[in-house]
């Protein structure tokens, strides 16, 4: 049989082999030396975790969103998970619990941490005694909204509505829904059929 580096790589390994097989003091120094590589790479793993630590800093546990969300939606167990991340790229009002009734406020994307600006507060879902719901086609362009922006109504140039609020931001399906009182939701109503109304958000 013709001599190759693969043949004599395979018989030095079983020569190694047989004599640790054969020899207590083989067995001893081949033992030692795993447990040796064993507690490196325990120290090494270790090390990583300290350095990555001692890189990020201090964290923190926050609610993230775990798919897209859109405004209104009701946050559950299902749609969100409890995370730690490093202090530094926490946002002031961040959500740390999930509690019962929490609904956006505007739409979010899987993995962000939920703040209380993302929150519908029950004041500003709530309609108004004696109001009533307008809605928008979705195909009319209007300023970014969240749940309790108020807005006024436009249109040829007059408002004929101020401050109504919204109670449904728009999506991709449907127009957003605002709150007027009930004097003016015919008046609203027509002006929007006939395609010119605008809203004007107030600062």
């Amino acid at each position: 049989m013709a001599w190759t580096p693969k043949l004599h790589i395979s018989t030095l390994l079983d020569r190694v082999i047989s004599a640790v097989e054969s020899h207590r003091r083989w067995q001893l120094v081949a033992t030692a030396m795993l447990s040796t590589l064993a507690v490196f790479a325990v120290f090494g793993a270790t090390s990583n975790s300290r350095a990555e630590h001692a890189r990020w800093g201090a964290s923190s546990l926050v609610l993230i969103a775990t798919s897209d969300l859109v405004s209104g939606t009701t946050l559950t167990e299902a749609n969100t998970a409890s995370v730690q991340a490093p202090q530094q790229f926490i946002a002031r009002g961040a959500v740390t619990t999930l509690l019962v009734g929490m609904t956006t406020s505007r739409q979010l994307l899987s993995s962000s941490i939920i703040t209380t600006l993302d929150l519908a507060s029950n004041a500003n879902t709530t309609l108004p005694n004696g109001w009533r719901i307008v809605a928008f086609p979705a195909d009319v362009i209007i300023p970014e909204l969240a749940i309790g922006d108020i807005v006024d109504v436009v249109t040829a140039g007059l408002v004929i509505a101020a401050d109504a609020r919204v109670m449904t931001p728009a999506t991709h399906e449907r127009g957003v829904e605002i709150a007027v009182p009930a004097d003016l939701a015919a008046i609203v109503a027509a002006a929007i059929n006939n395609g010119d109304t605008s809203l004007v958000a107030s600062g």
